[in-house]
């Protein structure tokens, strides 16, 4: 019996050599990039010094498989709001392989949040409990918004 376990226990070893030798099973690990509110562009996008933004994480993911993606990849976005001016668009370039994928997770136990609004500021009080801001760019209807939120919470336009 015990010379059966010795002997299942090498012929998994020699499997597992053969297996990465041949290409079979790839050795590397997953590749980590880090997104921080607080981080920085120029940063190597690593858990002590993040990137700050998605786009900024999404060029490092396609830096690092343009020529051939040998490993999962996997971006942890920090909690916090990530407050983005256009889409961040990703394509088939950004979705991986047949053997590896490309992840973008919050990070164990954080919260983040991704937003396209914009902040509204110069508010002013106006008759009664109304408050109110003069937005150029609406009034000459270059730009348009249907939602408005106060300290997180849905507010009804005026």
């Amino acid at each position: 019996m015990e010379q059966l376990s010795a002997l299942m226990v090498f012929a998994a070893v020699l499997l597992t050599a053969i297996l990465l030798s041949a290409g079979g099973l790839r050795a590397e690990a997953s590749v980590e990039f880090y997104v921080s509110p607080t981080g920085h562009d120029n940063n190597p996008g690593t858990k002590q010094k993040p990137f700050a933004g998605l786009t900024r994480a999404r060029d490092a993911v396609r830096e690092r498989t343009k020529t051939e993606q040998t490993a999962n990849i996997v971006v942890y976005l920090r909690g916090g709001t990530y407050e983005i001016k256009e889409p961040l668009i990703l394509g088939p370039v950004d979705s991986g392989t047949d053997k590896f994928s490309i992840t973008y997770a919050a990070y164990p136990g954080e919260k983040p949040i991704i937003s396209g609004g914009r902040r509204i500021t110069g508010w002013k009080q106006g008759p009664g409990k109304i408050w109110v801001v003069e937005l150029l760019q609406v009034k000459t209807q270059k730009w348009y918004f249907r939602q408005l939120f106060v300290d997180g919470k849905r507010s009804t336009r005026a």
